[in-house]
């Protein structure tokens, strides 16, 4: 019923086609997506790092920060 649905909205608003993304693009995608995660995790850990008091979690946030500098 749903593909029959979706079948009929393509029709009448005459979607144009879009060719699928090359497995590359996909990888390419995939890895942006990677970075930016890697990015925002950095800053958190950065702002997480000035306000830290304990000595067990500055290491362990220091050490989160070089494993995503690698």
């Amino acid at each position: 019923m749903d593909a029959v649905m979706l079948a009929r909205m393509g029709a009448l608003l005459e979607l144009e086609v879009r060719p699928v993304r090359s497995a590359i693009l996909n990888d390419l995608k995939d890895l942006h997506m990677a970075r930016e995660a890697l990015v925002k995790n950095s800053t958190a850990a950065r702002n997480r790092a000035k306000i830290l008091t304990l000595a067990l979690l500055k290491r362990h946030n220091t050490e989160q920060l070089r494993q995503i500098e690698r």
